[in-house]
This record gives structure tokens, C-alpha cells and sequence, in this order.
């Protein structure tokens, strides 16, 4: 139970990640 608690947390977090990674990268591009 408690780890299907954390699996949707798990997701968000790594959801974020990559549009953060995504806009660093797309900042990065604009910059060139």
C-alpha cells in the first residue's frame, strides 16, 4: 500500500525533471 502511495510522487517528480530538462535545453538552443 505505501508504495503504491509513492509510485504516482515517483512520476510526478520525474515529469518535472524532464520539463526542466527540456527547457534547459530549448534556453541552451535559443542562446546559439
Amino acid at each position: 500500500m505505501h508504495m503504491f502511495m509513492t509510485r504516482p510522487e515517483l512520476e510526478q517528480i520525474e515529469f518535472t525533471y524532464l520539463l526542466f530538462h527540456m527547457s534547459d535545453v530549448l534556453s541552451t538552443m535559443m542562446s546559439f
